[in-house]
């Protein structure tokens, strides 16, 4: 199924989408660089419903164009936004009804991922200084974790089992544990590795161990205490 017209890329980046699209149950959505956000049927490529990111959401083009994959969970479709001091929006999978939004952060890239927390499940995205976290139901902030002023988070978040998290800070990988403390939602910092870091390409979780690049180099780090593997320049 065609998005929109072809997104012309600039500055190095290439034409086309940039968002992946993302499959739940019988329905597949995508995001165009230009916009445009579709459910389709699996089955049969059949528009389920549509929505216009600027028009619907009042949201406005990043840079590069609209790049964020959503997210599925349960029945709502979360979408980040740029708008003023940034905007995360929960849809209807079934009818793309908007079902809550809630500003916060500075969010341009930022995928947001799904991290499960004693059977809790948490919407999590980083904006500039700060670890965000949501509940899916209402957009209510459960999790806010401010990095120091000299720090600076990336827009590659990769959830890693057990309540953890990986994020680049600085360009070097970060791992967290979110936590419960006294009621409240923390984040606990576990290490750092300078073998996964400074690219845009998210690293894979997969049996205790992280796949990922940095620069040219592709590493694995046991998710555990953080310790190289192996590492492999192509």
């Amino acid at each position: 199924h065609r998005l929109d017209s072809i997104n012309r890329g600039r500055d190095g980046s290439a034409d086309g989408p940039i968002a992946s699209p993302v499959i739940a149950g019988d329905r597949v959505f995508a995001l165009g660089a230009k916009g445009q956000l579709l459910a389709l049927d699996l089955a049969s490529g059949e528009v389920v419903w549509k929505k216009s990111m600027d028009v619907d959401l009042g949201a406005s083009a990043p840079d590069f164009g609209y790049g964020v994959t959503p997210l599925a969970i349960g029945d709502r479709l979360i979408v980040l936004t740029e708008v003023a001091g940034g905007a995360i929006n929960a849809l209807d999978i079934a009818t793309g009804e908007v079902l809550w939004s809630a500003e916060s952060g500075g969010f341009r890239y930022q995928i947001p991922v799904a991290v499960e927390i004693g059977g809790r499940t948490l919407v999590v995205t980083a904006g500039g200084h700060q670890l965000i976290g949501f509940d899916p139901a209402d957009g209510e902030v459960v999790l806010s974790h401010e990095l120091a002023e000299d720090e600076h988070l990336d827009p590659v978040l990769t959830a890693i089992g057990n309540g953890r998290l990986m994020v680049n800070v600085n360009g070097d990988g970060v791992a967290f544990a979110l936590e419960e403390s006294d009621g409240a939602i923390v984040a606990r910092e576990l290490f750092r590795t300078r073998d996964l870091g400074r690219t845009y390409a998210l690293p894979v979780y997969h049996d205790g161990n992280l796949y990922g690049f940095r620069g040219q180099i592709l590493s694995c780090v046991d998710a555990g205490p953080g310790e190289r593997r192996w590492r492999l320049r192509p």
